[in-house]
């Protein structure tokens, strides 16, 4: 399904390779908005502590404006927080939080990470990566190719994210 046909829920991992390789502004072009939690937030702000990492500003400022959408941690359901216990606790509060909304609210899930991930699709939560994002970037002429490869060079040099695959 193509990230147009529904609602998006996202986590540090997908959040911060965007802002960190500086085009936060695919996502806002692709996605009138997304969700996340307040446990993923807190985790940006925790970044956002390291000199390293003030890029990740850009997150903080999506939320300000409504464009991300922050279920607050006091905000999630009975139901949620009972999904969240049912969730490895390998994974944390955070991921924990993104599968319960993405399951209890009907979202897909944008992350990376390759345990969140496989824990969302087990749990029939439909998972996208920077991968998908830059595929529908392409079709929906906001990037070509070339300029998607730059993204994924861009996020390997800043974001500490390699892709090997390489759009053609």
């Amino acid at each position: 399904m193509p990230l147009s046909g529904k609602e998006w829920a996202a986590d540090s991992s997908v959040l911060s390779r965007f802002a960190r390789s500086g085009h936060w502004d695919i996502l806002e072009r692709l996605l009138p908005f997304a969700w996340t939690t307040g446990f993923i937030i807190a985790e940006v702000e925790e970044g956002l502590k390291n000199p390293k990492y003030t890029s990740l500003q850009v997150i903080l400022e999506a939320v300000k404006r409504g464009w991300l959408k922050v279920v607050d941690n006091k905000d999630l359901t009975e139901k949620e927080r009972a999904m969240m216990a049912k969730v490895p606790t390998s994974l944390g509060n955070a991921d924990a939080s993104l599968i319960a909304i993405c399951i209890h609210r009907k979202m897909g899930l944008l992350t990376v990470d390759e345990k969140l991930a496989r824990e969302g699709r087990a749990r029939g939560v439909e998972v996208k990566g920077v991968w998908e994002i830059l595929s529908e970037a392409i079709a929906k002429g906001l990037l070509t190719s070339k300029e998607a490869n730059a993204v994924l060079d861009d996020m390997g040099k800043r974001a500490s994210y390699v892709l090997r695959k390489r759009f053609p």
